[in-house]
């Protein structure tokens, strides 16, 4: 069952399998599978809720964003600098800084640090907003 098939081959060996299965009792093998299943199951509903509550929390940290994005971009995280800057006193709370800027032309309030513009309007935010 557990053959390799090189890929002029391969419609032979999904057929094979394709047969091995109608000659299954579909109950029985979903039965097995629900049984096979059932500690993963388990475990997993039994966390979700946390994980759940942990990642609305969190997530909105640099450290757990770090890791999920490191993680979809298959690279090491990155966690050794977001220490570094948290010592150097900066902010690792938010992505793009701290919600310091208040725009002059148009209003808009909490605008990241990290932001030479407002979002809203598009001016050039000075510093001292």
């Amino acid at each position: 069952m557990n053959r390799v098939y090189p890929r002029d081959e391969l419609d032979a060996g999904v057929d094979e399998l394709v047969q091995i299965g109608l000659d299954k009792f579909p109950e029985c093998t979903r039965y097995t599978k629900t049984q096979l299943n059932y500690w993963k199951d388990l475990s997993w509903y039994g966390t979700i809720g946390h994980a759940r509550d942990w990642l609305t929390t969190h997530f909105t940290s640099l450290e757990p964003y770090e890791g999920m994005t490191s993680f979809v971009e298959k690279r090491p995280a990155r966690y050794r600098e977001l220490r570094e800057m948290a010592g150097e006193g900066k902010s690792v709370e938010f992505l793009w800084g701290p919600y310091r800027h208040t725009c002059a032309e148009c209003g808009a309030k909490g605008i990241p640090a990290n932001f030479s513009h407002c979002g809203a309007c598009g001016a050039e935010l000075t510093g001292d907003e």
